[in-house]
């Protein structure tokens, strides 16, 4: 139940920061988005550590899952708001929003037990996700702009996500969520927030500080309900918080964004399946 739980809520609030960074990143580019929100979220991120002190020293293998976990979050946030610089919220994020499958998969091929049930419902989650990237005679056109590449660049955020969220699952069996959480944001303000202000490359805007702080609080909580879910199961909590992309289309759609009679169809398998698996897990 915990991680059920802990993948809607991480979905919930993903959902919320993914709109949020695509705002942002429409204005200043996906690069300056990412360093901003990694920076806001680092900050977030400090408090946590002082309520949640590490039981003992962190093993050798607990920081090579955190480094996987830092590394594959902030790589798979520059693909990720890259996608949503030029294309629709609600196509690309059902597309990066496979994370929760690679992760899941990964999780499976390295020993969780699955029963058949679980495994068909994280099937049909899949497939809903996929449907919903889609349109009738979509394909790369299903992207304003540069379609091929905004495609490719929710394909990589996808895959490189997968491996940190399958990082992150790892290491919180033994690391407090909190540290989990701030490993992503500390690599990433110090492998990329930093060289771009140095540089003076870090671009801002004030219309875009709004969006920039609810995307970097909203990262860092997200962060926090997954640790808390994938320390029961990774696999349950990787696919549920996948969910967020159904919701982030949702929300698009009522801002304006149209969806298609095939992305409802998918909504609804991706609705079926979390049902099934919350059922299974009661």
């Amino acid at each position: 139940m915990i991680a059920v739980a802990g993948g809607l809520g991480a979905a919930f609030i993903w959902a919320i920061a993914t709109l949020a960074g695509a705002r942002a990143s429409r204005v200043i580019g996906p690069w300056s988005t990412t360093g901003l929100v990694l920076f806001v979220g680092l900050l977030v991120s400090l408090p946590v550590l002082v309520l949640e002190p590490p039981p003992h020293p962190f093993a050798p293998a607990d920081l090579a899952w955190l480094t996987l976990a830092g590394l594959g979050y902030t790589v798979g946030l520059i693909f990720n708001y890259a996608a949503l610089a030029g294309g629709k919220v609600a196509v690309a994020s059902p597309i990066v929003s496979t994370e929760g499958s690679v992760a899941a998969v990964l999780a499976v091929l390295t020993g969780e037990a699955a029963p058949p049930m679980l495994l068909a419902a994280l099937v049909l989650i899949a497939v809903g996700v996929v449907v919903v990237a889609a349109r009738p005679g979509g394909g790369a056109d299903a992207l304003a702009g540069d379609g091929v590449r905004y495609v490719a660049y929710a394909v990589l955020a996808a895959l490189i996500f997968g491996l940190g969220l399958y990082g992150a699952g790892r290491a919180s069996s033994e690391v407090p969520p909190g540290w989990v959480a701030f490993a992503g944001r500390f690599a990433g303000v110090l492998l990329l927030t930093l060289p771009l202000a140095l540089s003076r490359h870090l671009r801002f805007d004030r219309r875009v500080l709004p969006y920039v702080l609810v995307a970097g609080v909203a990262e860092v909580a997200g962060m926090y309900a997954f640790a808390v879910g994938a320390a029961e199961s990774i696999a349950v909590t990787s696919v549920l918080a996948a969910l967020f992309a159904v919701l982030a289309a949702l929300f698009a759609h009522a801002l304006g964004e149209r969806i298609s009679r095939r992305q409802w169809s998918g909504v609804t398998a991706v609705t079926i399946g979390v049902v099934a698996i919350t059922a299974m897990r009661l």
